[in-house]
């Protein structure tokens, strides 16, 4: 739920070991997209590779448009458009409270990554196994530090769309906010959303 996409083909000529999609995975290709770093270390280890000895980069982004994003994916096939912005607060604040920012997240079928991780914290997600992160609100900065810091001249910044507050605002009541607020605590102080990021008061 990020939509760096664009990122990690960028890198993509860096990797060893390419990755794939959910149902393609075996023992031939064994690295998927939205694969947990959690997973990742042991099949580095069950490949001899030391996942700790490699760059270790991961794209985030701030959790009140990303949880609304996930929400209105979730539910389009049942869109909610035409109503009024306090029916839609209440319908999302109650599927809100179902999801989690680890484990489960907002549940689905195994192969709905999107969805489980889609709910995950940051902090959760990066279990202290990541090197990098890119927030994708600051992806030309986080980029060029991260570039830097492997040694690596990209042509050009990846071009990702930045969130509309229209998109997602109208998503949030209070206790929305005080959930999101409280679940993502870490992501909102230690990664800088919450502030000026954040377009909730």
């Amino acid at each position: 739920m990020t939509d760096c996409f664009a990122v990690e083909q960028l890198f993509l000529p860096f990797c060893e070991v390419g990755t794939t999609d959910y149902f393609s995975r075996g023992p031939d290709s064994p690295f998927y997209r939205y694969m947990p770093p959690d997973e990742a270390v042991w099949r580095f280890d069950a490949m001899g590779l030391d996942f700790y000895k490699y760059h270790r980069i991961t794209c985030v982004r701030d959790p009140f448009p990303r949880l609304a994003a996930l929400f209105d994916r979730i539910h389009a096939a049942r869109p909610l458009t035409g109503l009024r912005r306090h029916d839609r607060a209440e319908r999302f604040q109650r599927w809100l409270a179902t999801t989690r920012p680890d484990g489960p997240g907002a549940g689905g079928r195994p192969d709905q990554l999107w969805r489980r991780y889609g709910a995950w914290s940051a902090e959760n997600w990066c279990g202290g196994k990541i090197t990098h992160v890119i927030r994708r609100e600051r992806l030309d900065t986080d980029l060029a530090e991260v570039c830097a810091d492997i040694g690596f001249a990209p042509g050009g910044v990846p071009v990702v769309p930045p969130d509309d507050p229209d998109d997602w605002l109208g998503h949030y009541g209070p206790e929305a906010i005080a959930h999101v607020r409280s679940h993502y605590a870490w992501d909102l102080d230690v990664l800088g959303y919450g502030t000026a990021d954040s377009c909730v008061a």
